[in-house]
C-alpha cells in the first residue's frame, strides 16, 4: 500500500532517496551475485568467491524446519546457518533457494553433475547471496525407526501430529461462531 504525502518534508525527502539508492544497490547485487554463480557453476563456490576477492563460508548440514514445541505443536522454518532471516518471509525464501539445490536423485549414488549453486536477492538483510550444496544427507528409516539424540522418531512424530489434530479441533470447537451456531446465539445489533 502506498502513501503520498502532502507535504515533502526534507526527512521525508531522505528516506526515499535511500530507498531507491538501497533498490538500486540491490539490483547491482544480485547481478553480480548471478556472475558469481555462473562462475560457481563451472569451479565451485570457494574458487569463484576468491576469483572476487570474497569470502565464502562453509556450514555444516541443516534442517529445513525444527520442532517448535508447546500448543500447537509445530514445525517452524529454520534459518540457513550464518544468513538469519528477521522475519518468515525471507526465511521461507531462504529456505526454498537452499534446498532447491537437492540433488534429484535423491538416493544414493548422487549424480556427479556441475556444482549445484543459486543466487539469491535477500532485501530483508540488504544483500545478495550465492549458495552452493556441498553435502546432502536424506532423512533414513533408520532414523524413524530407532532415534538418536535429538532426533524425531517414530513415536515422537505421531505424538507431535495427534496433538496437533487435537490443537486444531479444539480451537474449532470454540471458535466464536461455532460457539454461537450450537447455543443458538444471536448478537444484539443496535437500532
Amino acid at each position: 500500500m502506498t502513501h503520498v504525502p502532502e507535504v515533502l518534508t526534507p526527512d521525508i525527502r531522505r528516506q526515499v532517496v535511500e530507498d531507491i539508492k538501497t533498490i538500486k544497490a540491490l539490483e547491482l547485487a544480485a547481478k553480480r551475485a548471478e556472475e558469481i554463480a555462473a562462475e560457481a557453476r563451472k569451479n565451485g563456490l570457494d574458487a569463484a568467491a576468491k576469483k572476487a576477492g570474497l569470502d565464502s563460508t562453509t556450514t555444516g548440514l541443516f534442517a529445513r524446519r525444527r520442532p517448535a514445541w508447546g500448543p500447537p505443536m509445530q514445525f517452524a522454518l529454520t534459518d540457513v546457518p550464518g544468513l538469519e532471516a528477521p522475519a518468515e518471509a525471507p526465511r521461507a525464501f531462504l529456505m526454498e533457494r537452499a534446498f532447491s539445490l537437492v540433488p534429484q536423485q535423491v538416493e544414493p549414488p548422487y549424480d556427479k553433475g556441475p556444482p549445484a549453486v543459486a543466487a539469491a536477492s535477500v532485501p530483508a538483510r540488504k544483500e545478495a547471496v550465492v549458495l552452493e550444496r556441498v553435502g546432502y544427507r536424506p532423512a533414513v528409516a533408520g532414523e524413524f525407526e530407532n532415534p538418536g539424540e535429538g532426533q524425531l522418531g517414530r513415536t515422537r512424530i505421531a505424538v507431535a501430529l495427534m496433538t496437533i489434530r487435537r490443537w486444531r479441533a479444539a480451537r474449532t470447537y470454540f471458535a466464536y461462531e461455532n460457539v454461537a451456531r450450537r447455543v443458538g446465539f444471536t448478537p444484539r445489533t443496535r437500532e
